[in-house]
C-alpha cells in the first residue's frame, strides 16, 4: 500500500490517512512528497505535486533528491531541497532548513536526525546517524554519529543527543 511505512512511523489511521489526503496536515507533506517522487522516479511529470509542496505548504523540492521512510515535517514553511540532496529514515526536519548544494556536492542526513529551524547544511556535508542540530546553525562541515550540533559554524556541543 502507498505510504505504508510513513503511515505506520506517524499512527496514522486509514480514516486520517484518508482526510490528509485533501486536508493539508504534517502527513498531507508526506503524502505530496512521496507522490513527486514516484512521478519523477517514472518519468513522469512533476508539476502537480511540486505546486502542492510550493504553494500550500512553503516547501521546496528539486529533482534527484532521496528521501527516506518516516520523515517527519512539524513545520514545513520555508524548507528548500536543493538537487542530489540524501535525507536519511526516521529524521524530523522543522521549518526553514535549507538544504544548499555547493561546487556540485549536495548535503547527506543520516537516519534519526533532528535539525531544529533556520539551520543552513551547505555542500557535501555528510551528518552521520542520530545528530541533532540546534536551531539556527550553519553547517559546513562532517559530523559523525550521535552528536548534538549548533552554532555558526556549528560545531560538537554534546556527545550524546537527548531525545
Amino acid at each position: 500500500m502507498f505510504l505504508a511505512k510513513d503511515r505506520e512511523r506517524h499512527n496514522i489511521s486509514v480514516l486520517k490517512y484518508l482526510f490528509s489526503c485533501f486536508f493539508p496536515n504534517h502527513f498531507n507533506v508526506i503524502i505530496y512528497i512521496r507522490l513527486y517522487l514516484f512521478l519523477e522516479r517514472n518519468g513522469l511529470p512533476t508539476f502537480f505535486p511540486y505546486r502542492i509542496l510550493y504553494h500550500l505548504h512553503g516547501l521546496e523540492i528539486a529533482r534527484g533528491c532521496k528521501i527516506g521512510i518516516g520523515v517527519s515535517f512539524p513545520h514545513p514553511k520555508g524548507v528548500l531541497f536543493t538537487r542530489g540532496t540524501e535525507l536519511g529514515d526516521n529524521c524530523v526536519i522543522n521549518g526553514n532548513v535549507r538544504f544548499v548544494g555547493r561546487h556540485g556536492r549536495y548535503p547527506i542526513i543520516g537516519e534519526n536526525t533532528f535539525i531544529g529551524d533556520s539551520v543552513v547544511l551547505l555542500g557535501g556535508i555528510r551528518l552521520e546517524r542520530d545528530v541533532v542540530v540546534g536551531a539556527g546553525s550553519v553547517v559546513t562541515k562532517n559530523f559523525g554519529p550521535e552528536v548534538t550540533i549548533a552554532g555558526n559554524p556549528a560545531r560538537i556541543i554534546n556527545h550524546s543527543p537527548e531525545r
